[in-house]
């Protein structure tokens, strides 16, 4: 994988720009997409080639492909071209910000940057003697911008500013760079690089210190092996583990306990029913057993609830929740989030937990969870139970844990942002509410509805069904799907994605209506075999279908 350039990256903050004039979603930059453009924009230069037909003939898709990036259930892929003679007098930028204005000249090129189907891009920039003609070889740069939509695992490539960045990876292998200001780098799954750059840095592990392990690698950096993943990390200051933090002094390889904080107090029950206060500093309360009522006060705290049905009000601060997993009545637990970039960790019980402001992580753990992210850019992982999740303001992410059957059936509502929904399994009832939404059902037979604004619904495998709502909805459909519903598909607003996947051969959208779609009494039936159906209720007509079909 091919991380971006400084270049890149400023050819991205141009495309999302533009995309927000037109109010569109900003695309991320993602590694395996950057390293098929970068590929082709060098194999460009190197055959005095400008074509999208690439090495050994390869289409974009297959350099897309090849490159790593997953294609998986619904997906779609884009490609533009660029190049342009070097000017001796002029900087790189002046240079991309030229091509940019001819890129968005050319309606074609114009219609990838500007389309809502895409999500992520890489970019790649080169320079190098590039032959016009027989006559006429100069030095050039060379722009490929690789464009795509996929609902499997992307690697992402976040790269901040001068100030108190938050970057936030996914489930993928990620590449977080803070660059200036005192970053938060949480990369979440998979297996990541992290690189905090100037300032002081905290990196977000989300594991236990124990059993990670640790070691200090020969080029400065360190490599943490967690439950989270195996991730490594550069001018990182401060790692919070999911239970502790500890200090990048105090992260010796094969050391078994951090430091005590150096700042706040250390603060532990007594076995009955305590009332526990925090400082101003970043303090360390442990509850012990019985109901205890814990307040954090200012500082980064780190609170363990212990044993019993507490309740605690974390207070300012990027706070830590770490619960003891008692489960049944007696691990009723009730966190409050404060003002910070909280971590509230359940484990047992059917807990009670809200983020409050800030840009929370919230892990439900085992038990029937009541979740509220309240403000802020959320993540929100339900854990095993029967979850009730709302997500609150902000861009949220929700993550199912994947239980089956009826411990599994959550039900998650979405707030005013753009969120995003992956279910699990279990039989989920998942709510878009406002916002360009994304929702993805995941296993099993699952109710997903948009709400207002532009959603993306996917209803996985199962037999879903989808209500778009209000705004201009995409529904995606693929092999993985059994017997779906779509409720209220409008021919004149909405979108359907239809994967090749359910069929054999070339076909385009008419090809698809006139051998799989038939006019039914309650709507319009897909019947692609298999045991793939997709029903458009209340649908009438073939004639303009074709017109709303994408394939993927």
């Amino acid at each position: 994988m091919a991380a971006a350039t400084e270049f890149e990256h400023y050819m991205l903050g141009l495309v999302n720009a533009a995309r927000a004039e037109h109010g569109l979603g900003a695309l991320k930059m993602e590694l395996n997409l950057n390293l098929s453009a970068d590929r082709h924009s060098d194999w460009v230069l190197e055959t005095d080639t400008f074509s999208h037909t690439g090495v050994e003939g390869t289409k974009a898709t297959e350099r897309i492909e090849a490159a790593g990036f997953d294609l998986s259930g619904g997906w779609a892929t884009g490609e533009n071209l660029a190049i342009q003679s070097l000017n001796d007098d002029g900087s790189w930028f002046d240079e991309i910000d030229d091509m940019f204005d001819s890129l968005m000249k050319s309606p074609g090129h114009r219609a990838n940057i500007l389309s809502d189907k895409y999500t992520h891009v890489g970019i790649g920039i080169d320079d190098g003697a590039f032959a016009f003609d027989k006559f006429n070889t100069r030095d050039s740069l060379m722009v490929t911008q690789n464009f795509g939509m996929t609902h499997g695992t992307v690697d992402l490539d976040l790269l901040g500013g001068d100030k108190a960045d938050r970057l936030t990876g996914g489930t993928g292998d990620d590449h977080l760079r803070g660059a200036g200001g005192d970053d938060l780098l949480d990369g979440r799954g998979g297996n990541d690089t992290i690189d905090g750059g100037k300032g002081t840095d905290t990196a977000v592990i989300g594991a236990d210190w124990d059993p990670a392990r640790i070691a200090h690698l020969s080029d400065g950096g360190v490599r943490i092996r967690s439950d989270a993943g195996t991730d490594v990390f550069y001018s990182v200051e401060r790692f919070r583990f999911a239970d502790r933090v500890v200090t990048a002094d105090g992260l010796q390889s094969g050391a078994e306990a951090p430091p005590a904080p150096d700042d706040g107090q250390r603060i532990k029950g007594t076995g009955r029913s305590d009332t526990l206060k925090g400082g101003d500093g970043d303090d360390w309360i442990d509850g012990g057993k019985r109901h205890d009522t814990i307040a954090g006060g200012g500082g980064d705290d780190t609170i363990t609830g212990g044993l019993g049905r507490d309740k605690v009000n974390m207070g300012d601060g990027d706070d830590l929740y770490l619960d003891h997993g008692q489960g049944g009545r007696l691990g009723q637990d009730i966190v409050r989030g404060g003002a910070g970039d909280d971590t509230i960790k359940g484990r047992g019980g059917n807990d009670r937990f809200f983020g409050g402001t800030g840009d929370d992580a919230i892990y439900g753990g085992a038990g029937n969870d009541t979740i509220r992210g309240g403000s802020g850019d959320d993540f929100i992982k339900g854990g095993t139970g029967r979850d009730r999740v709302l997500m609150g303001g902000g861009n949220d992410f929700y993550q199912d844990s994947g239980q089956n059957g009826f411990r599994g059936r959550d039900v998650v509502r979405a707030g005013s942002g753009n969120d995003t929904i992956e279910g699990g399994g279990g039989n989920d009832r998942f709510f878009g509410q406002r916002g360009d939404d994304s929702i993805s059902g995941g296993r099993m037979h699952d109710v997903l509805k948009g709400g207002s604004g532009d959603d993306t619904i996917y209803g996985g495998s199962g037999n879903d069904t989808m209500v778009g709502g209000t705004g201009h909805d995409t529904f995606v459909f693929d092999a993985k799907a059994q017997n779906d519903v779509i409720r209220d598909f409008d021919l004149a607003e909405d979108r359907l994605h239809l994967n090749d996947d359910l069929w054999r051969g070339q076909m385009d959208a008419q090809d698809v209506v006139d051998r799989y779609a038939s006019q039914t009494r309650d709507g319009v039936l897909f019947d692609f075999g298999g045991g793939n159906t997709l029903m458009l209720d209340d649908v009438t007509g073939l004639d303009r279908l074709a017109d709303a079909i994408d394939i993927v």
